[in-house]
């Protein structure tokens, strides 16, 4: 084969010719440093002038620029384009100050003098100039920018620009081009104490060095620049490059150096022609003589390798000399002497059918087996069976086979490989996973994971499976959240054992065979680490299906009767494929999707069918016929993406509807209806529309009045809610009535906002640039109809104006501008849609001007005043939204923030928490803090300087334009305000202050509730029995504000919680651990002497107490609850005991059947 090789290598290079010109490398090479409006850089210089002698060591022709104003860099990016034609590879590097604004990433020159995002285009340099004058001139084209600085230009920037925290945006490279920035998007770069910078020393220290290719070198780099910094700096790179590139390719062997004398001698075709068949012509293998053809298809020898072809073809495969069963069986006598000859055999039988390319490799301390099947190449199933081996079982393994070849027991044992990969500990690598298929390592999820937002972790599964959490409420829940989703994985169904922890946040951990969260929950310690002795295979045969299902029921769904519960698994196991059952916690309650084209939509569908019906997420209990809950009956939880979904109208996004009402043709035209519209949904997976109704309103609750008088389901399934009013989706806010209301009546104080119109802009002018066009007469149409807006601004305004629009590169974009002074212009920004752009664009530019605003473009067109000359203002509503946070009501944020996981679930994340927004649509998300003035702080100090507080807790506070923390009073009122974000608190401490003593008031800090009482016989007994009421009624514990006039608390979001024991007790019936009351009633005392069977149930709000008795136990729960309701009471009461058993923490309000 080495000889075959060799042949179709010199065949090639003859082919080209030997004696060819060198091939041509060219490079710009740009340090900057003395600036004339920030200081100087210590660096730069040097590392130009070094990264220049290196590239000239390697045959590149440099161009060193040092400190150039503007017009010096771009004639030097221009004379790079020209130089690059034809060229072997092209280089730019940069070491300098740069900045991303807009999406786009700006090298700054010495001379720029930079005070507004107006100034970026007449000042710097857009990165993307540089690669728009390398893109195909050259055969390769490399970029590397040392640019990611902490940048002091960013600190002068108005709060008109789209400006990150800090570093570079992320690029997208051309074909045949790489890209290497000094750290990752979003980050900065150090400067070092060193002679050169951490990234451009590490550079020079590895690209002189022979026979690396560059992402390889990069990857050295990167090593390199992490150690450096204490893994503060980690390198980043974009490639697109087709094939390899090497600096430095390696020194030619012996062989290689007799190839290129022979090469240097001009040979005539035939010899190579020749030279190839005769490395092929005794050769078994087809595969060899095809090759041969394919080259010479006239060759001299073609007829001679036809006939050849035709001969292997005809003759029939020799079986080999010992099957593979029985040496794979005897194989397996040697590692598994204690499994029997019969076992050996199956193992044997079952490897055989499976697809290639497999491996089975053996534990020998206990003669346990791993197999991986269905791998690109021999090889690589050989290392993945010896690491899923090892990871499974603990220890090194020993290979006993590879495809059909069954390895040689040497001196009758077979030798363990240790795998350096399972034993990896570092910074995040996909190519340090062990055991996973390529598609797998290069998913986006796990390829871009050391990127991803954190708190972040990773599960691993030896079957080679990885499930990644990132942007979690808190490190531990993702470590809890990645390890749930991979031991419920139901493509296992729970065999082969427990997942293990693979990353923790960009730190790899599989090392430590950790199966639970390493990170601790708030408030506890880490357990120390211990190894963890390797798992002991499970051979216990699980039982029936119906059974299993039943018996998680009884696990997850305990609050149920039996008989509901039994009701369910029955149900369940009659319905048709492909089905799924997902369940409510906090409910207790169950939901079913059957009938579905594929067991992954079938899943989907229940959660989301479940989410949208109970109103929070949910956990999966079965898919098909697997139960994929755990042993402990726990479930993984997940909130589903189209659940939240808040964007323009798209007929994937609804979620739990079947394909075929997803493609059906209303709803698919839905979004291109005219007039007013609108779309009701039922979880049932139910969609109803409306379109060209006679007003926005009339729509909305047409829409509802067919969904809710659907005859099929006669009332079943509880209410419809709004999906969408006109184009915009608004599931998330749970409406059972219109949005809108109707035009002859003017909203109350109380009403919700309208949704914003953008239907109707002024008419277009015929475009001034089509694609193509003229780009001259775009812009002075722009700037003009910009001035006949806002008038009296200085003609440098309008057309900055016009070129910041011209300049941004968005799916789609529009432009606002102010009426008069202070004169804003104002783009979208991340805008997918013109809907989207056009609201985007009105609500910035309304909030930085402090008066609405009119469209002046969409995409390439300009809009014209009416016939009047006046030009219609738009009042934008969400900047005056101040309710419950509603990722719907962000203003000038695009969907893909919106719909980002820290902010579609921000409700729903730990308190305290708080978000921060600039004015580029970035929202800043803190949740989990230790106090609600933390947090605020937090996301302020995340977001920067041009930022405002978007939430505090669960309120909008946005139109009170804070850019600092709030103060912490010290009243009772001022607690509650700073609790609700309002100035209610002074009513409600009001009428805690005119309450009798001794008295209590209790805070639910994740809703924002309070629960008093007044009138007990002490302070002590007034705080227990108030915290008692408040666990009962809102099922969480609660945290004390007051206690008579003393005040407890000033930041009730991170005070300590006070679990009640009485409230939690789930034993014996004892009288004194009855919650609630001061003195016991009557009932109370006589409960024990009553017969059985009996039942006794509690009212939290009065408080009330019912006992009774009957001939069933179902009977004594149904007249014990029937006493303890009152018809006008909006609290109902909770069965406390059932016999001699207190069972108040399942919170039963029904006696079971």
């Amino acid at each position: 084969m080495t000889r075959l090789l060799i042949a179709i290598w010199l065949a090639s290079l003859w082919a080209v010719g030997a004696c060819q010109a060198a091939p041509r490398r060219v490079a710009l090479v740009v340090g900057a440093s003395n600036y004339a409006h920030a200081a100087t850089l210590a660096h730069t210089l040097d590392d130009a002038r070094g990264v220049a002698t290196a590239l000239e060591h390697l045959g590149f022709e440099v161009d060193l620029v040092l400190d150039p104003d503007r017009a010096g860099l771009e004639g030097a990016v221009r004379r790079l384009g020209k130089r690059a034609l034809g060229a072997e590879a092209s280089l730019f590097y940069y070491s300098g100050h740069a900045l991303e604004a807009g999406g786009a990433n700006w090298i700054v020159p010495v001379g720029a003098d930079v005070t507004s995002d107006l100034d970026l285009r007449f000042e710097t340099l857009d990165l993307g100039a540089v690669l728009e004058q390398t893109k195909g001139s050259a055969q390769v084209s490399l970029v590397f920018l040392d640019a990611c600085r902490d940048d002091p230009f960013k600190i002068r920037l108005t709060t008109t620009r789209d400006l990150t925290r800090g570093g570079l945006a992320q690029v997208n490279a051309a074909v045949g081009t790489y890209i290497a920035f000094a750290t990752a998007p979003g980050m900065v770069a150090q400067d070092g104490s060193g002679a050169h910078s951490p990234f451009t020393g590490a550079l020079l220290k590895h690209i002189e060095t022979p026979g690396i290719e560059v992402r390889t070198l990069l990857s050295m780099v990167r090593r390199d620049v992490r150690e450096a910094t204490n893994g503060v700096q980690i390198p980043w790179d974009v490639s697109s490059l087709e094939g390899e590139f090497y600096f430095k390719p390696a020194k030619p062997d012996a062989i290689s150096d007799q190839v290129a004398k022979t090469l240097q001698t001009p040979a005539p075709q035939i010899d190579a022609d020749a030279l190839f068949w005769d490395s092929v012509r005794n050769s078994r293998s087809p595969a060899d003589i095809n090759a041969y053809l394919a080259k010479f298809p006239n060759g001299v020898f073609a007829e001679l390798a036809r006939n050849r072809l035709a001969e292997l073809r005809a003759t029939p495969t020799v079986a080999p000399a010992a099957p593979l069963n029985a040496a794979l069986a005897a194989a397996l006598a040697i590692s598994s002497p204690k499994e029997t000859q019969k076992s050996h055999e199956e193992l044997a039988a079952s490897y055989s059918g499976a697809p290639s390319h497999k491996a089975i490799a053996s534990y020998l301390p206990t003669g346990g087996t791993f197999r991986v099947t269905g791998r690109i190449s021999g090889d690589e199933a050989e290392e993945d069976a010896l690491e899923a081996c090892q990871i499974y079982f603990g220890g090194p393994c020993a290979l006993l086979a590879v495809d059909e070849a069954v390895k040689d027991p040497n001196g009758g044992s077979f030798p363990s490989r240790d795998m350096m990969r399972v034993r990896y500990v570092g910074i995040y690598d996909p190519s340090h996973i062990p055991s996973v298929k390529l598609a797998l390592r290069q998913r986006s999820d796990v390829a871009n994971y050391w990127q991803a937002p954190s708190p972040k972790a990773m599960a691993y599964h030896p079957a080679g499976n990885l499930f990644v959490v990132s942007a979690a409420p808190s490190q531990n829940a993702a470590e809890q959240r990645a390890l749930a989703d991979c031991n419920s994985d139901p493509a296992r169904n729970g065999r082969d054992g427990s997942c293990y922890l693979y990353a923790v946040n960009n730190d790899v951990v599989l090392a430590r065979r950790s199966k639970e969260p390493i990170t601790p929950a708030a408030g506890l310690s880490a357990p120390p680490w211990r190894p963890t002795p390797p798992p002991i295979p499970e051979a216990a045969k699980p039982p029936p299906f119906p059974e299993a299902l039943a018996a998680q029921l009884d696990k997850i769904l305990s609050a149920l009767p039996a008989t509901a519960r039994d009701n369910i698994t029955k149900t369940y196991v009659a319905a048709g494929q492909h089905k799924a059952l997902a369940y409510n916690v906090q409910s207790s309650g169950s939901w079913r999707a059957t009938a579905w084209p594929t067991p992954l939509e079938a899943e989907d569908a229940a959660l989301e069918g479940c989410e949208a019906y109970f109103a929070g997420a949910c956990g999966l209990i079965a898919v098909d016929e697997s139960v994929l809950a755990t042993t402990d009956g726990t479930s993984a939880i997940h909130s589903m993406l189209r659940n939240r979904y808040a964007g323009i109208f798209d007929p994937e996004q609804i979620p739990g509807i079947m394909p075929a009402i997803r493609h059906r043709a209303d709803v698919q035209s839905y979004a291109a209806a005219a007039g007013a519209k609108a779309a009701a949904y039922h979880p049932w997976g139910q969609i109803y529309l409306v379109t060209r109704a006679h007003s926005q309103n009339s729509a909305e609750a047409d829409a509802l009045a067919a969904c809710n008088g659907d005859p099929t389901r006669k009332g079943q399934g509880g209410p419809c809610y709004l999906y969408a009013s006109a184009d915009q989706v608004v599931l998330p806010r749970r409406l059972r009535l219109p949005l809108t209301q109707p035009v002859e009546e003017a909203p109350g104080p109380s009403a919700p906002p309208k949704p914003v119109a953008v239907a109707a802009p002024p008419p277009p002018v015929a475009p001034a640039m089509l694609p193509g066009g003229p780009f001259g007469a775009f812009k002075n149409r722009l700037s003009a109809q910009l001035g006949s807006i806002a008038t009296g601004a200085p003609r440098a305004t309008l057309e900055a104006g016009a070129d910041a629009y011209i300049g941004r590169n968005d799916a789609h974009k529009a432009l606002a501008a102010s009426p008069g002074a202070p004169w804003i212009i104002a783009p979208s920004i991340g805008a997918t849609t013109v809907p989207e752009a056009q609201i985007l664009a009105l609500e910035r530019c309304q909030f930085l001007s402090g008066q609405p605003c009119t469209l002046v473009a969409t995409d390439i067109t300009i809009f014209s005043p009416p016939a009047d000359g006046k030009w219609p203002l738009r009042d934008m509503v969400r900047l005056a939204y101040a309710g419950d946070f509603d990722p719907w009501q962000v203003p000038f944020t695009p969907f893909s923030v919106r719909d980002r996981r820290d902010v579609s679930g921000y409700i729903l994340a730990p308190v305290p928490k708080a978000a921060a927004l600039d004015v580029a649509g970035n929202i800043f998300v803190i949740s989990g803090s230790r106090s609600q003035k933390e947090a605020e702080q937090q996301a302020l100090a995340s977001c920067g300087p041009a930022c405002y507080l978007y939430a505090a807790g669960a309120a909008v506070i946005f139109p009170q334009r804070l850019k600092q923390a709030r103060a912490i009073g010290n009243s009772l009122a001022d607690v509650l305000s700073y609790a609700w974000a309002n100035a209610e608190g002074a009513k409600t401490a009001e009428g805690f202050g005119n309450g009798r003593l001794h008295k209590a008031i209790v805070f639910l800090p994740e809703s924002g509730r309070v629960f008093s009482w007044p009138g007990l016989p002490t302070m002590d007994m007034a705080e227990q029995l108030t915290l008692e009421a408040c666990q009962i009624m809102y099922n969480s514990p609660c945290v004390t504000l007051a206690v008579d006039n003393k005040l407890v608390t000033g930041d009730p979001a991170g005070e300590q919680r006070r679990r009640m024991p009485r409230v939690d007790y789930q034993g014996e019936y004892r009288s004194a651990m009855v919650p609630l009351f001061n003195t016991p009633p009557n009932d109370l005392a006589s409960y024990e002497r009553l017969p059985e069977p009996k039942a006794m149930a509690v009212r939290p709000l009065g408080p009330r107490l019912k006992t009774s008795t009957g001939r069933t136990l179902a009977e004594a729960e149904a007249q014990a609850l029937a006493g303890c309701n009152e018809a006008d009471s909006p609290f109902p009461c909770f069965l406390y005991a059932a016999n001699r058993k207190v069972i108040l923490p399942q919170r039963r309000t029904e006696a079971e059947p």
